[in-house]
């Protein structure tokens, strides 16, 4: 009887686990405008989770970048791993010259089977010209001591009149 048992209540875990168990898939972007009537440059970190973040994913256009877009992987020794990462760089005429905006993933580790191998997040690099004037990630690093307080950029404005960067933040824990 106790097998018996026993047995039954191993059957119910089992469904009752399967049928419930639900992760949440969250999707990345960096969103680049370059308004020239406005005489700025506007760069948005957002993230989604679930249909929101499907919605954009399949509705994007070349200014929107998902991070994931921009690796590329391969089979290595069984597994999967990061065969290199490719950059998006945008060039936008403001009153104050020729800005750069150079996007790249950041990876949260080249394994990814390995710990925080689904994690990933982007770096931008903003030139005037030849000088870079920004360059700074959207997220700290997964391997790192991940610091949910931390502020983070999470949108960036270059103003072409006066050259000034306007830095949006936000706590790395709302993403």
């Amino acid at each position: 009887m106790n097998c018996k048992l026993i047995r039954y209540a191993t059957i119910f875990s089992l469904l009752f686990l399967s049928t419930s168990a639900y992760a949440d898939v969250i999707h990345k972007f960096v969103v680049y405008d370059c308004d020239k009537e406005k005489d700025l440059i506007n760069i948005k970190y957002i993230v989604e989770y679930n249909e929101e973040g499907e919605a954009i994913e399949k509705n994007k256009d070349e200014n929107t970048i998902n991070p994931w877009d921009l690796i590329e992987t391969a089979i290595s020794q069984g597994r999967g791993v990061i065969s290199g990462i490719k950059r998006v760089v945008k060039k936008c005429r403001l009153s104050g010259g020729n800005y750069y905006v150079t996007i790249s993933p950041v990876p949260g580790n080249w394994d990814l089977l390995g710990q925080c191998g689904v994690h990933i997040s982007a770096w931008v690099s903003i030139k005037k010209e030849d000088k870079e004037i920004y360059s700074g990630g959207f997220e700290g690093r997964c391997l790192d001591e991940y610091d949910l307080d931390a502020m983070m950029p999470r949108e960036i404005t270059v103003i072409g009149k006066t050259e000034e960067i306007l830095i949006k933040k936000g706590v790395q824990g709302d993403l």
